[in-house]
């Protein structure tokens, strides 16, 4: 049977964040288990290059912006006919097996939810949550409510919920009272260059992303920045420069929107990545970059309480686990320079490169279609 995954992407817009680089490699998945992923995004999606067979109907919901009930609910109502035209496309395909993947949104789940209240056509839809509710009681009410409709619209069986940290499984499962299946981060670097990562004068440190956010650590690298020595640079993005005083030495501003080849060759240039994230938001909740880093060598910092912080634990690296106040740059060169936290990286490295990539999402993709 041929097996056709609609992946729902309303968020999609452009390259910068990671939906278009995690939906690029969940396609390269697909098709290796012979299966085809048949992106559905926005009209207004201004990304080149996409494949011939993606669908553009959706209207857009921005992901990095704060917006009202009002703005949120219209776009619901602007997508309800095209994730109804979307079922019945899927259900004029006879010969295929239809499998429907959308990312948590309260917004989006309700209108698939009337979407699927307007035709009989039952296909099976796997949900994606990346976040925690137990902050959120509200949220988590609703969600659970919705679940609850699509289970009653589809049949328990036809629902697979899945997250990609097994922090985050736990409480889910306890939320929803269903098994939550455990997805790799395929974020794996295309090409590893082990010639980029040479011996510098001065330690590279990266604070990537082009989303500049508090809850990312922003007071913590604008303080880290008046600590610099000269034999550091501290890399930034463009957007970040007004956040930074003019007179800052050593920092070092890269653009804001790099393209994937130029992202992953920063990736495997840098010794440091910063990730200074805020542990209420990201105790559970896993980190893309985080593992870009770790796959391509680079030595991450992180925060005490964090997902990333329990991850290095369980590879034996908390010496990684840093306090982020003035001494933390003292550290670098006794974290370069010690042979157990450099041997212990390396094997995080390997057991991340292949449990966090192509193959391996390919991999737990068919076991979860077979449950």
């Amino acid at each position: 049977m041929n097996i056709k995954l609609y992946a729902l992407l309303p968020c999609l817009n452009t390259e910068v964040g990671h939906i278009y680089e995690y939906c690029c490699s969940a396609s390269k998945a697909a098709s290796m288990s012979g299966w085809k992923l048949v992106g559905v995004i926005p009209k207004s999606c201004a990304i080149n290059n996409l494949p011939d067979h993606w669908i553009k109907t959706l209207s857009f919901d921005p992901w990095d912006e704060k917006r009202g009930f009002l703005p949120r609910i219209f776009t619901v109502i602007k997508n309800i006919h095209p994730f109804f035209r979307l079922l019945k496309i899927a259900k004029k395909d006879s010969d295929t097996q239809a499998i429907f993947f959308i990312e948590h949104g309260l917004q989006h789940l309700f209108g698939l939810i009337i979407a699927l209240s307007l035709t009989s056509y039952r296909p099976e839809l796997w949900i994606l949550h990346r976040y925690t509710y137990d902050t959120q009681k509200t949220r988590a009410s609703i969600y659970k409510f919705f679940h609850k409709i699509l289970q009653w619209q589809l049949g328990r069986k036809k629902i697979k919920l899945m997250t990609d940290s097994d922090l985050l499984a736990k409480a889910q499962q306890k939320l929803f009272c269903s098994k939550i299946f455990l997805l790799p981060i395929p974020h794996t670097p295309l090409n590893l260059d082990s010639q980029l990562r040479k011996k510098p004068s001065k330690h590279l440190l990266w604070w990537p992303g082009g989303s500049i956010r508090e809850e990312k650590g922003l007071n913590l690298v604008q303080m880290l920045a008046n600590h610099l020595t000269p034999n550091m640079q501290l890399i930034l993005a463009e957007k970040a420069r007004p956040f930074f005083h003019p007179e800052t030495k050593h920092l070092h501003f890269i653009k804001t929107n790099l393209l994937r080849e130029e992202y992953e060759k920063w990736m495997q240039t840098v010794d440091f990545v910063l990730l200074p994230y805020c542990p209420k938001i990201y105790h559970s909740s896993t980190s893309g970059i985080f593992v870009e880093a770790i796959t391509s060598g680079a030595i991450p910092l992180t925060t005490e309480g964090t997902w990333m912080a329990y991850e290095l634990k369980k590879h034996n690296l908390s010496q990684l686990i840093v306090d982020w106040n003035g001494s933390t740059l003292d550290q670098l060169d006794l974290i370069k320079s010690d042979t157990e936290i450099l041997e212990n990286h390396k094997k995080m490295q390997k057991y991340y490169q292949e449990f966090h990539s192509t193959r391996g999402f390919a991999k737990k993709m068919a076991q979860i279609f077979l449950k």
